[in-house]
Parts: structure tokens; sequence; C-alpha cells
């Protein structure tokens, strides 16, 4: 792959030309000259846009494939193919298959892949066996193979011995706990968030000290074992809170959220529209500025697509018997950016989406300079378009976007193998 991109903006605050106009050429897979101007070369594309920018690859830190098992819901390929639509270059892949990513040879098949795909998918491995929350699952073989953060995916582990003894464990090998906040038996049968739009529509909810007990009983608990914890994704403004509180303490815990949460409410079900029932639910107005004070102030980490395809057999039904869920690869960035376009920079936005997930998934990302290895996401930050669902490359549709004009477009990515134009 042989490339001059011409008067591109690279936004990197790890690189030298952090903020500057420049040209960039890339050859053999690897960046090999960045200058004003630089000489044309035979033969080689070059690729001019105005206002297009260059970050780090885009990396996904929370999204759900169905392969193994529910390939009718989304492949690897379909993924892959969802996710260069939208900028993303590298995809953390939930244990949330069928069998589980619970052990070392089910590891070595997603990362075998990789080699036949043009973007990474890093599987994550699952905290316990079967994703059951009853046995510890072999951590340390799986990470054997190269990962280093584990989560039982949309699943908490109820049981506080095995949390304590697994966050324990991980602290000894310097693995990440991800892991998802609910107290199920307080959610088992909502439907949406627990307040005056579910009461108004005789839904039942999920209330939000449901998610925030959840994270106060993990916290107490990564107190007293120290080691490393994320919350991949929190909706309440007690949630940015307690997160808050306990990083003041110099716990190590991060958190992410979704950009969806920050586009939507839970008015959004007033017509009862399967498309908006996700898991966590959509939450109230206060809630969503809180979550944006959060992004703004560095109490949430990370922003994540929570891809979660669904088949039209189990998303297009009544409210009550729908399955969660939405996609979100094609749309992962543009969302972002429409949501915090006027509340966060846009250095600070790239941070939240390909450098800071990068660390917590343990990846090296490169650095936008020279001699360093193809992995970049190409975009218009302030470009308006919309969204045509009916064009989706994901094999299911669960979204909520179609038609939705966003600010923020993405152009392509640039890997080791390739550019790819979304």
């Amino acid at each position: 792959m042989n490339l001059i991109l011409r008067q591109v903006i690279v936004i990197d605050p790890r690189s030298p030309y952090h903020s500057k106009t420049t040209d960039i050429y890339f050859s053999e897979g690897k960046i090999k000259q960045i200058g004003v101007n630089l000489a044309s070369v035979p033969g080689v594309l070059e690729v001019s846009e105005e206002g297009l920018c260059i970050s780090p690859g885009f990396t996904d830190f929370q999204a759900t494939i169905g392969e193994p098992g529910r390939e009718m819901r989304e492949t690897l390929e379909s993924a892959s193919k969802g996710a260069i639509r939208g900028g993303i270059t590298t995809l953390c892949m939930l244990p949330s298959t069928q069998p589980p990513l619970d052990n070392r040879a089910q590891i070595e098949f997603i990362v075998g892949r990789n080699a036949s795909l043009p973007i990474t998918i890093h599987p994550l491995g699952a905290l316990t066996v079967g994703r059951e929350g009853k046995e510890m699952a072999e951590l340390l073989d799986m990470a054997e193979t190269g990962i280093t953060a584990f989560t039982d995916g949309k699943r908490n582990i109820e049981n506080p011995k095995l949390f304590e003894l697994i966050l324990q464990y991980a602290k000894n090998r310097n693995l990440l706990v991800v892991h998802h906040a609910d107290t199920f038996k307080l959610t088992q049968h909502g439907i949406m968030h627990e307040g005056e739009v579910s009461t108004r529509l005789g839904l039942k909810g999920f209330p939000a000290f449901a998610e925030e007990m959840a994270i106060q009983r993990d916290l107490y608990i990564l107190e007293y074992t120290g080691g490393r914890l994320h919350i991949p994704i929190i909706t309440t403004k007690g949630s940015v809170e307690l997160i808050r509180k306990a990083k003041s303490k110099g716990l190590l815990v991060t958190c992410g959220t979704a950009p969806q949460y920050l586009l939507f409410t839970d008015e959004s079900l007033e017509f009862f529209d399967p498309l908006f029932k996700v898991n966590p639910p959509y939450r109230n107005r206060k809630d969503v500025e809180a979550l944006l004070q959060g992004l703004s102030d560095g109490t949430i980490d990370v922003l994540c697509s929570d891809h979660t395809p669904v088949d039209d057999e189990h998303k297009n039904h009544e409210l009550e018997h729908a399955e969660f869920g939405i996609t979100n690869l094609e749309t992962f960035f543009a969302a972002a950016r429409t949501a915090t376009h006027a509340n966060i920079d846009l250095t600070i936005l790239v941070e939240k989406i390909s450098i800071n997930p990068s660390k917590l998934a343990g990846i090296n990302l490169p650095i936008v300079r020279e001699e360093e290895p193809a992995n970049f996401s190409l975009f218009f930050p302030d470009a308006s378009w919309t969204y045509d669902a009916n064009q989706t490359l994901s094999l299911s549709k669960n979204t909520p976007f179609h038609q939705y004009t966003f600010k923020g477009k993405p152009y392509g990515i640039i890997t080791t193998k390739q550019l790819y134009f979304s």
C-alpha cells in the first residue's frame, strides 16, 4: 500500500505533528515521510480532500459479534466491513458467543482469523466459565495468547466472593477486569429506564440505583483487593459521581459509555419502538447532562459503540418481547462526534475513541510520525450527512439511526494491509 495524503490535519496529542496540516507518505505499510509539499512519487495514489483529518485508528472497546454460533446476526467478516465504514481499525469483541470465548482455543480461533480480515478483531476473554458467574475461567491460559482484558459481557457476577477472587487473581498478573454494572434481581423484567416516562407508559423499568448499587459494590471490593477495574457502560448521574469519587481516592477504575446514551433519552420509547430498547436503557435528560460532564472532565475515559446486532426475527416484536440491542459500527464515530461536538474538543474525542481504549485493551497504537506502522482513521469532523440503514453492511438492521443526520463523517482507514474507503 503506497499513498500520499495531501494537506491532511493531524489529530494525535502524542504526535509532534498534532494539529498541523501536512502531507503524509505511506509506503510498505508504514509512514515513510511527513512534510509540507512532499514530492510526488510515480504510480503512487494521492488523496487530497479539504478538511480531511487523520488520527490513530479508532478502537471500539465493546462490540458484540455473532460468530461463532450466531452468524445470522453478524460474522467476523461483516463486522469488519461495518467497522471500516465507521472508520474503526480495531474491534474489541465481547466473549458473548456460542460457545463463549472462555478458553484458549476459542481466543486463538478469533486471533487466527485476523490474517484474512481487513481490520483487527481483538477478543476479550470471559471472566467465568461459560459466562455463568460460577467459576473463574482460565484467565492466565487465555492471557498467554496476548490478551489482557476479560469480561463476561453484559452479565454481572452476583457472587461477591468470586468477584473478589477474580480481582485478586487479575491484579497479580496485571490483567484488566471489565464488569457490566447491573443488579439483575432488580432489572430482570425491565424494558426501559424506571421513572416518570415508564410509569406513564405502563412499562417495567430498570431503576438507576440497580446500576449504581453494582458499581458501588465493585468499588468496595476493588478498594479491598486492588487491581484494575473498567465499567464499560455507565448511564446515570449517580454512576458518574461514584466513579469520580473513586478516582479521587486513587482507585484504578476506568469507565465508558456509548454515544447513543448521549443522544437518546427514555422519552425515545414514547412510541414503543423496539429499536430504542437497549441494555442498559436510555435514561433521562439529567443523566445525559451528567454523562457529557463526565466525558469533559475525564471521569469517563472511553466511548464505545456497544454494537449489539439482533436479527429481525428477535427484534421486530412488540416491545416486551423484542431483544435488547443496537447496531452501531457504521455510525459510531458520527454519533460520538454529533453528541459531543458542542462540549468536547476533537482531540479529547480522539482520546476517548482511540488512544484510551487501546491502552485498556493492551494494544500498541501507532503514533502519527515517521516509521510508524499504518493503523489510522481518516474523517471529516464537521461534515453533515444522513445515514441510510437500508445500505448497511451489517447482517442486522436494528438501528434507530435510519435517516438520522450526523455531524462528522468517516472517510476511510489505513492499515498495514491497505487503504480502505468508508
